[in-house]
């Protein structure tokens, strides 16, 4: 399963990349507001700051089909050709995405909060599909129960597009993600800090620590 990093701050992308090999970053509008300076160089810094083959997914914000279309070729063209274009899931987008799909480019159609939403989206030919799983939760429904039913309506129809999950509230969330084969998710630092950090496994190990040094006094195996 592919785990991306769901933030605009170059620095906590840099710390966690230190922690573990992700497979990319996904950023948002509301994510890069967050963030001083001119959005598309915040971008260009993050794409820097990541591996070459690892993703990177970048939202257009008009409201237009055809200043959608303008900005994800402006995206292109300054960040590469590699880079998936997300795009909402709106009356406008549904026209970009197939568009965007038709010149071959990585779609991941965005804001999903129904299963025929994705459907729809995969038929335009979205390379993925992000409902937002706690939003759903908050608006209408269970988002983890509508994110499986969206992986289940793709695997009955044999759509390539894959599901990536976003807005968890809880690590407990991915993992039932993952648990129905989901292909990726994209999560918020501090959820993946607890993903990656646990206090039981911490205080385990400096047990293990303590006792071998108390019963060889050394601190390793070098001696």
């Amino acid at each position: 399963m592919k785990i991306f990093i769901d933030t605009g701050d170059v620095a906590v992308i840099k710390q966690l990349y230190k922690k573990y090999r992700f497979d990319g970053v996904t950023t948002n509008p509301r994510l890069l507001a967050r963030i001083q300076g001119k959005p598309i160089e915040i971008l260009q810094e993050i794409r820097r700051a990541i591996p070459t083959e690892a993703e990177l997914h970048v939202q257009v914000v008009s409201l237009q089909a055809e200043e959608m279309i303008k900005e994800a070729e402006h995206i292109l063209k300054v960040l590469g050709s590699d880079v998936h274009i997300k795009v909402p899931v709106s009356e406008q987008g549904y026209r970009v995405i197939r568009h965007l799909a038709e010149k071959k480019v990585s779609v991941t159609a965005t804001t999903i909060f129904q299963p025929m939403q994705a459907l729809l989206a995969a038929e335009s030919g979205a390379t993925s599909v992000a409902p937002y799983v706690r939003q759903i939760s908050n608006k209408s429904s269970d988002g983890v129960v509508v994110a499986k039913e969206i992986q289940r309506l793709l695997d009955v129809n044999g759509y390539q597009t894959e599901l990536l999950a976003a807005a968890f509230e809880s690590v407990h969330q991915v993992a039932e993600i993952a648990g129905f084969g989901a292909k990726s998710v994209t999560v918020a630092p501090e959820i993946l800090m607890e993903m990656l950090i646990n206090s039981f496994t911490e205080n385990a190990v400096k047990g293990f620590y303590e006792e071998f040094k108390s019963s060889f006094n050394q601190e390793n195996m070098l001696q």
